[in-house]
């Protein structure tokens, strides 16, 4: 799971523009050389203690990174690696504090049961907290997950759901949304959910490479 340039972009467009104390954010995420970059050119204060990076590419932790700017920083994924929660995102999840700011970038494509990964962002975010996802692009990534998405999926999604949109964007072979769960939005049935259009790869189940990137994600009875 990768913070680009574009999706930190649209991570402080959030973080300068409204409150934030608590993110939450789905994967152990790395923030990569590319968005590094942009922070160095824009925000340069703020990556003081990390201009070395942690990785072969200068990716740095995106908790480390958070928590060093005084945000208190939820990470949720199996493996549990760089301090993330090890919970399910397949099954409903909560939190004593609820997030300003949900951040999804690159993890929900991963998780199979897509109704409960969408419902869990909407019960982790706080009212008038914002939430944003960066996810494939259909017609993208072939063989490397299973599900993969489209503005308009997002656009019925906020309707049936009562979410606002910020901002929307394509970045090539990517789907941006930044949406903000406000007091008259709400959950929806899976049913409901069903009738979006998510797209699903016909490709073998097998034959997808994120089976073998993240095996634990798709273990039984987990």
């Amino acid at each position: 799971m990768a913070i680009r340039v574009s999706s930190i972009q649209l991570i402080y467009k959030v973080l300068d523009n409204y409150s934030v104390n608590n993110i939450i954010e789905y994967g152990n995420a790395y923030i990569r050389s590319d968005a590094r970059k942009w922070i160095k050119d824009n925000k340069f204060s703020e990556l003081n203690g990390f201009t070395q990076g942690v990785g072969k590419q200068g990716d740095i932790i995106s908790k480390e990174y958070f928590q060093a700017l005084g945000y208190n920083h939820k990470s949720i994924d199996l493996n549990g690696k760089e301090g993330s929660l090890p919970l399910n995102l397949c099954k409903p999840i909560t939190l004593e504090q609820p997030a300003d700011l949900l951040i999804d970038c690159g993890t929900t494509q991963h998780v199979e049961n897509q109704y409960q990964c969408f419902m869990n962002a909407f019960n982790l975010t706080n009212i008038d907290g914002y939430i944003i996802h960066v996810l494939p692009k259909k017609g993208f990534w072939p063989n490397h997950s299973q599900y993969k998405y489209t503005i308009q999926f997002f656009i019925e999604l906020c309707n049936k759901m009562k979410y606002k949109i910020i901002e929307q964007g394509d970045q090539g072979n990517l789907v941006e949304i930044c949406i903000q769960k406000t007091e008259d939005s709400i959950l929806i049935s899976e049913e409901e959910f069903n009738t979006l259009p998510i797209h699903i790869e016909d490709t073998p189940v097998e034959s997808l490479n994120d089976r073998a990137l993240y095996p634990y994600a798709y273990e039984k009875n987990r």
